[in-house]
C-alpha cells in the first residue's frame, strides 16, 4: 500500500489562506491514541462582501489529552515476556525479555505530562488568538463555562487548559502571588444514577458520553456480535494481521516458535505497548516498535480507522443521531446570543473520542464515497479521509464560532458562524442548500442540520426488542503490498520520525 496518504497530514482552509499542517507527534499513525499536535497562529475573522466582523462566541467540545491505559494490558505483555521471552532470539531485542511495566499504578486512565502539556499548550494558543475579542481573562463563570464529564482525565484536562486561556491575563484574579483566579468546572450529570467510587456506572450524559447512555445504540452496535463494528476487526485481524504482521514479527523476533506459537492477540500486546511507550515516554525505537515494519503500522491503522467508521462513524445507523444533545446545545446557546438572551462568550467542553466522533459525522465531517471493508483493496484504502489519528487523536477538538458582523456602509449587523476541527478552520460541509461554505448563518445551520435543533433523544436511543442482524462479509485474501509502494513507504516514515523528533 502507498503510505504517502497514511504519514501526510490533511490540508484544510484557514480563513481565505493557505497554512500548513504540523505534522503527527508520533513517527507512525496511532489511531485515537495519537498525541496531539498543535501550532501557534493569528485568527483571521471573515471580512468579506464590505462586512467587519469580530468573535463574540466560541463553543469549544474537546477530547481528553494523552492518557496512561489500563494496567491489564502491560501487566499481560510482562506475562508474555517472563513465561515466553526466551523464544526471543535476536540479540538487539532480548532485552524485551526483563520487560517490567513502567508506569505507576494508581495514575491509570489518568492524564500524562504529555497529556497536560497538549491542554495546556492549546488553551495558551486559543488566548493568543481570541482573547483581544472573548476577553477570557476577564473571568465570569456565567459567561466563560467549563465542562467536563465525572471521569478524572477529563476534569484535569479542562483544568489544565483554564490555566492557560483563563489565567495567562495575569492579575485578573485574587489568588496568591500571581492573582490566580478560582475557576468552576462543571461535572455533566443528569443524575440517572448514584455516584460510586469506582467510577463504573453510567452518569446519564447523553452530551458529552453519548454512546455509553443510548440503549439502542449499545444493543444494536455494542452488544450486537453481527454488527461489522465487531466482525470487521476479528476478519481483517485474522486475513491480514495474522496471515501479513505476525510473520513478520515472528521474523523480526527470530521467534522460536517450537516454544510458542505466535498469535495476533499476542502482537497486539506488542502494538499496545509500542502505543503508549510512544504517548508517555516518546519512545520510538528499544522498545515494542522495533518489532513492527512500516506497513505493519499502516495495517494497524486502517483496522483502527475501520472499527471506528463503522462504531461511531457513517457505518452506523445512529451517526447523525449520537451527537444531537451536543450539537442541538450548541446551537441554542449560540442561538440565545444572536437573540440577546445570554452573555456567554465561550462554552469549553470536554469528554472523549466517543464524544468527538459524532460531533464529526453528525456535520458530515471526512466523508468517503465508500465505507471501509476488510476486503477493501489498498490503493482505494489509501484514498480515505476518514483517519482516526487525524480526526480523533488525543485533545480533538472542535469549534463553533459566532461573529457579529458590521455592514461597512449601512453599519447592519448579522451574525455568521464558523467551523474550526484540531485548531484549523475548515469548510462547512453544508450550510442551507449550499455546500463546502466557509462561514454559515444560524437559520442555513439549521436547515441543513436538522438534529442541530434538537431531538427526542430517548426515542432515538429506546431499547429494542431484538437486535437486528448484520450481513458479514466473506472471508477476503490477504492484502498485499506492492515492493515500490513499500520502498516509497519507509522513504516516507524516515522523514516522518525525524521530523517528529524535531518537533519533540
Amino acid at each position: 500500500m502507498l503510505k504517502a496518504a497514511l504519514f501526510a497530514s490533511t490540508a484544510m482552509v484557514s480563513l481565505g489562506q493557505p497554512v500548513n499542517v504540523p505534522t503527527m507527534a508520533t513517527p507512525w499513525p496511532l489511531g485515537t491514541k495519537t498525541p496531539y499536535w498543535g501550532k501557534a497562529r493569528t485568527y483571521i475573522p471573515p471580512s468579506s462582501n464590505g462586512q467587519t466582523c469580530k468573535p463574540i462566541m466560541m463553543q469549544h467540545v474537546g477530547r481528553h489529552g494523552s492518557r496512561y491505559t489500563d494496567a491489564e494490558d502491560f501487566d499481560d505483555f510482562a506475562k508474555l515476556m517472563k513465561d515466553y521471552g526466551h523464544a526471543i532470539n535476536k540479540d538487539s531485542l532480548k532485552f524485551l525479555r526483563n520487560y517490567e511495566n513502567p508506569f505507576p499504578r494508581n495514575r491509570f486512565d489518568q492524564l500524562v505530562d504529555t497529556g497536560r502539556e497538549e491542554l495546556y499548550g492549546m488553551g495558551s494558543r486559543m488566548f493568543d488568538e481570541f482573547n483581544t475579542d472573548l476577553n477570557f481573562g476577564e473571568y465570569n463563570p456565567a459567561e466563560v463555562k467549563f465542562q467536563h464529564t465525572y471521569k478524572t482525565r477529563t476534569g484535569s484536562s479542562a483544568s489544565a487548559f483554564s490555566l492557560a486561556a483563563v489565567q495567562q491575563a495575569s492579575g485578573t484574579g485574587k489568588l496568591g502571588p500571581n492573582d490566580l483566579e478560582a475557576v468552576h468546572m462543571a461535572v455533566v450529570w443528569n443524575g440517572n444514577t448514584d455516584w460510586n467510587d469506582d467510577l463504573t456506572i453510567s452518569d446519564g450524559d447523553k452530551v458529552l458520553r453519548p454512546t455509553d447512555n443510548c440503549a439502542g445504540y449499545e444493543v444494536l452496535v455494542n452488544g450486537n456480535d453481527d454488527h461489522p463494528a465487531n466482525t470487521y476487526e476479528d476478519i481483517f485481524e485474522d486475513a491480514n494481521i495474522t496471515a501479513e504482521v505476525v510473520p513478520r514479527v515472528v521474523d523480526a523476533l527470530q521467534w522460536n516458535e517450537t516454544v510458542k506459537e505466535m498469535t495476533h492477540k499476542d502482537v497486539k500486546l506488542f502494538y499496545k505497548v509500542c502505543q503508549y511507550e510512544s504517548i508517555i515516554l516518546k519512545k520510538y525505537t528499544n522498545n515494542a516498535c522495533d518489532v513492527f515494519s512500516n506497513d505493519d503500522f499502516a495495517m494497524y491503522a486502517f483496522l483502527k480507522d475501520m472499527s471506528e467508521y463503522h462504531e461511531t462513524g457513517y457505518g452506523s445507523s445512529y451517526y447523525d443521531r449520537l451527537a444531537c444533545p451536543l450539537f442541538s446545545e450548541m446551537i441554542s446557546e449560540i442561538s440565545g446570543r444572536v437573540a440577546g438572551d445570554n452573555a456567554i462568550r465561550a462554552n469549553f467542553r470536554f469528554g472523549h473520542s466517543d464524544t468527538i466522533m459524532p460531533m464529526v459525522t453528525a456535520l458530515g465531517l471526512f466523508k468517503d464515497g465508500v465505507n471501509p471493508t476488510p476486503d477493501m483493496a489498498w490503493t482505494e484504502a489509501e484514498k480515505r479521509q476518514w483517519k482516526t489519528s487525524e480526526i480523533a487523536p488525543m485533545g480533538a477538538n472542535i469549534n463553533l464560532i459566532l461573529h457579529e458582523c458590521t455592514d461597512d456602509t449601512t453599519n447592519a449587523t448579522s451574525h455568521k458562524v464558523g467551523l474550526r476541527h484540531n485548531e484549523y478552520h475548515i469548510k462547512w460541509p453544508r450550510c442551507g442548500t449550499a455546500t463546502d461554505v466557509d462561514f454559515c448563518s444560524v437559520a442555513d445551520i439549521k436547515q441543513a442540520y436538522p438534529y442541530s435543533t434538537g431531538c427526542n433523544y430517548d426515542e432515538i436511543c429506546k431499547k429494542p426488542v431484538t437486535p437486528a442482524p448484520a450481513p458479514v462479509p466473506q472471508q477476503p485474501a490477504p492484502m498485499e503490498l506492492s515492493g515500490s509502494a513499500s520502498a516509497l513507504s519507509a522513504s516516507l516514515v524516515l522523514v516522518a520520525l525525524l521530523s517528529a523528533f524535531t518537533v519533540l
